[in-house]
């Protein structure tokens, strides 16, 4: 803000005036609890914003290990192997991030896990696919149908998990973190 801002302007009609365009990025921990908040221009991808902003600073902090080249002994190295597939964190965000080359670099680079909503899912699993679930969800424990299948988009293996509405509509969430919970 100020006059050294140099960011692209909006109408506002709740204020009646043109205002800086401005995003912002929020970042939580698993409990909900904020943990950063990155602004950004309007216009901005928010692919961008995770790698050239989030992430950067998520690794200055203990919240993400940075990949390090380091000598490891025979033990390290086992121990390693065994927790190459455990991520070190999983971003989750709705569909406007949606790229699944974009998941495989962040899992590549940085072993970051993502889930998503599942963009343009046109085929529907057969309801008799679908198992009746226990789920807690603000300590309340509900009833969901759901399903589960190992997918590959653009060659990338993915999970894919659906939940049967009643009214038949199948919503669909895609991840690779491989240890998390149906």
């Amino acid at each position: 803000y100020g006059t050294q801002a140099n960011l692209p302007s909006k109408y506002v009609s709740r204020q009646k005036l043109c205002l800086h365009a401005t995003t912002e990025y929020w970042v939580n921990d698993a409990q909900g609890l904020p943990v950063l908040m990155v602004m950004g221009e309007l216009t901005e991808k928010l692919t961008q914003v995770i790698e050239q902003q989030i992430i950067p600073q998520l690794q200055q902090t203990v919240l993400l290990k940075q990949n390090e080249e380091q000598q490891n002994t025979s033990i390290e190295k086992e121990k390693e192997e065994q927790e190459q597939d455990i991520p070190s964190c999983t971003l989750i965000f709705d569909r406007e991030a949606y790229e699944p080359k974009f998941f495989q670099r962040l899992w590549d680079k940085y072993h970051i896990a993502v889930i998503t909503y599942r963009k343009n899912v046109k085929d529907l699993w057969d309801t008799k696919d679908f198992l009746t679930n226990k789920v807690v969800v603000l300590e309340q424990t509900i009833t969901m149908q759901l399903c589960e299948k190992e997918i590959t988009l653009e060659g990338i293996p993915f999970r894919e998990v659906r939940k049967l509405n009643e009214n038949g509509h199948q919503t669909s969430i895609l991840t690779n973190n491989k240890h998390i919970d149906m």
